[in-house]
């Protein structure tokens, strides 16, 4: 069964989506958040008393998909995972649902915090995070698992970009704290923290499901109007068979996105659905460069932007972890079994 709220679907936001998706092109980061904040995309899922329309996560799904397909040059599923779960707690976020700020989420790393007086003080190194140097705020780890939103322009935070950052288009850049105090209200808790990487796990997918949507599209055009010895490329049975194959990954990793922001399924769902997703985004796109033959691997062709894009989603969701973890979880659930047999 489809995901539904209140008779509306995900499917309702697809065309606005992808409308003001396309209306952020050139954009800076403040006039992209202030253009999607208008179309309400920013706050579906911000609860409606912090203002917003109070969907579950599974809404804003096909949002991130629409950024992951256009490439939008915008930390979208980092503000949507700010805005979604703490507009309600900290007036920093709830800038951030209406438009007013930028936020962005440092996936690697969690710095130190000890005690100042009444005070909580923050130092150490977060990396991962995607258009740091244009954003306002960033959602860090501490090392007892809980977060803070911390504003990137006050005292002792400073911003480095990635000496080699594999996302041309979305770059990462690490994030240095030395000293930095907030309140203890400011402090966002360790089971808060767990949502939203189950969260993100769900906008990464979606994401990722984007960008191989348009590397298949991509793919499947250059094979039916290129021609060599008089005939199009897509009239080889090989291509044709490959370009099924991704089809195929691509709709598997829908459904299993779907069954996950439903909540059907197992408790493991976001994990199977992010997984499912990064391995067959990568495959499509890696596909769509070896249909495109020499040419696929120039700069010309935008295809290896979308590689880099799905890697990165596929670093900052932890695939390798994740995977770790899901074995882990079938392993423990199998083995009274194979005690008892």
């Amino acid at each position: 069964m489809a995901l539904q709220f209140n008779g509306m679907t995900p499917a309702d936001f697809e065309d606005t989506a992808r409308r003001a998706v396309a209306a952020c092109e050139g954009k800076s980061l403040a006039r992209q958040a202030a253009l999607l904040a208008a179309d309400g995309l920013l706050s579906i899922c911000v609860p409606e008393a912090a203002g917003g329309m109070g969907l579950p996560i599974g809404f804003a799904l096909p949002v991130a998909e629409a950024g992951g397909r256009a490439l939008l040059r915008f930390p979208m599923i980092e503000t949507l995972l700010v805005a979604s779960s703490l507009a309600e707690a900290l007036e920093p976020a709830a800038r951030v649902a209406a438009g007013g700020a930028v936020a962005t989420v440092a996936w690697k790393g969690r710095v130190a915090r000890s005690p100042a007086g009444d005070r909580i003080s923050l130092s150490g190194s977060v990396g991962s995070a995607p258009f740091a140097d244009g954003a306002d705020f960033a959602l860090l780890r501490t090392d007892d698992g809980c977060g803070v939103l911390v504003d990137l322009r006050v005292a002792g935070a400073s911003v480095r970009a990635h000496r080699n950052s594999l996302d041309v288009v979305h770059p990462e850049f690490t994030i240095v704290l030395d000293k930095v105090e907030i309140g203890q209200a400011d402090l966002v808790s360790a089971e808060t923290m767990d949502r939203i990487e189950r969260d993100a796990l769900l906008l990464q997918a979606a994401a990722t499901v984007g960008s191989a949507e348009f590397c298949l599209a991509a793919a499947t055009r250059h094979a039916t109007d290129r021609k060599q010895f008089g005939k199009a490329l897509i009239g080889n049975q090989a291509i044709r068979h490959g370009l099924a194959r991704q089809k195929l990954a691509l709709e598997s990793a829908r459904v299993a996105l779907g069954h996950a922001a439903a909540g059907q399924g197992s408790p493991h769902a976001a994990r199977i659905a992010f997984l499912a997703a990064v391995t067959g985004g990568v495959a499509v796109a890696e596909g769509a460069i070896q249909v495109h033959g020499g040419m696929g691997f120039t700069w010309e062709v935008p295809l290896h932007f979308y590689l880099r894009h799905i890697r990165s989603l596929e670093a900052q969701g932890d695939a390798a972890g994740n995977l770790d973890r899901l074995a882990e979880a079938y392993v423990a659930g199998i083995a009274p079994a194979l005690e008892a047999a």
